[in-house]
């Protein structure tokens, strides 16, 4: 893998590329060299590079003024054998001592495969993955999500003073093609994520949090049916109360509407009561997913021991068999990402459960 970056004595401001090439007529594995430059960085007007080795030898750079980081795969032959190809491949850490702050991202789409790119996220992992594309529905030993895109969505910016911190652990990008009709000789020239980022630490730096059922749990939805409704009930792990900003929900085809309520105890002892709404799409749809972000007047406050209460309806219509919770575009999917500060504050990122409840 390569990554590049162009500057000069005057401006310190630069993009870095990550790529995945992939042959055009092999899906194979390429075998990983020992030596590669990994990033080529202008700092002070002199170009310094990062050297990473199979032994895991590493010289560090000065750290550069970077701007953009782009995380793409390019010349990819889409699979034409299955509708749903889950393909990832890892990148190399930024140093420890170079910090980021994702500001904002938006997303690259090939003109030739934007009818089939469903999704593409970045996660972050604690341990390196293979620098080839390899199939993956889940992200093995992912830790967090730095940036998420589904059909529909935009450029995400977030608001003034409001970044992500990224850099001293590795990272790993997930695109989802969903070939439906399987059409051979789909080839990505380019797709990924652009991060927009910058070096300075923002006044105030946010996380994510994963609610909802787990693509791998248990979701049976019934077919010929106009508003069938699902709830799960989740309790983030907090170590003191978070401020959510924003939130994205998503469901697949069937989504219908993703409701997410804030359930509080007025006492110890007193039953769960509905506090407000945590992040909701009433009218959901699956070709024109977004991340809302709140007012900042209208700010949700979750606390330690707070339960968030999804409810997904789904209309199945369409279907004549069952539907099951899964990866695929065909399968269906509850959840909502809730984007909310301070990180300290939160011990785990994700709040997924095993089972839905039919109501």
């Amino acid at each position: 893998s390569t990554a590049s970056g162009t500057g000069s004595r005057t401006s310190r401001s630069l993009a870095v590329n990550l790529g995945v090439e992939a042959p055009k007529v092999s899906r194979k594995l390429c075998a990983a060299t020992l030596l590669s430059i990994v990033g080529i960085f202008i700092a002070g007007g002199v170009a310094r590079g990062i050297l990473s080795s199979a032994a895991g030898a590493t010289v560090e750079a000065d750290c550069p003024e970077v701007t953009e980081i782009n995380f793409t795969f390019n010349d990819y032959l889409i699979d034409d054998q299955n509708p749903d190809d889950y393909r990832c491949k890892g990148f190399p850490p930024p140093p420890a001592h170079c910090p980021y702050y994702l500001m904002g991202f938006k997303p690259i789409v090939a003109p030739e495969v934007e009818h089939v790119v469903h999704h593409i996220i970045i996660f972050a992992t604690d341990q390196p993955q293979q620098s080839c594309p390899f199939t993956c529905f889940d992200m093995p030993d992912a830790t967090g999500m730095d940036a998420g895109w589904a059909v529909g969505v935009g450029t995400v910016t977030w608001p003034q003073g409001v970044g992500y911190k990224i850099g001293g652990y590795a990272q790993a990008i997930q695109m989802h093609y969903n070939n439906y009709n399987k059409r051979s000789g789909l080839i990505d020239k380019r797709s990924g994520l652009t991060m927009m980022v910058q070096t300075k630490r923002p006044e105030t730096v946010m996380t994510s949090i994963n609610v909802g059922l787990h693509p791998r749990g248990t979701m049976d939805i019934p077919p010929n049916e106009t508003n069938g409704t699902y709830q799960v009930e989740c309790a983030p792990a907090l170590d003191g109360p978070i401020t959510v900003l924003g939130y994205a929900t998503h469901a697949h085809q069937l989504g219908k509407a993703v409701v997410s309520e804030l359930l509080r105890r007025p006492s110890a002892d007193a039953a769960f009561q509905r506090i407000g709404d945590v992040g909701s799409t009433p009218y959901y749809n699956f070709n024109n997913q977004k991340v809302d972000l709140f007012e900042e007047a209208q700010f949700r406050t979750v606390n330690p021991g707070d339960m968030i209460r999804l409810s997904c309806s789904f209309d199945s219509t369409s279907r004549t068999q069952w539907t099951r919770s899964g990866y695929g575009s065909q399968d269906e999917m509850c959840m909502t990402f809730l984007y909310a500060y301070p990180v300290e504050h939160i011990m785990d990122g994700s709040c997924l459960v095993a089972s839905a409840q039919r109501v």
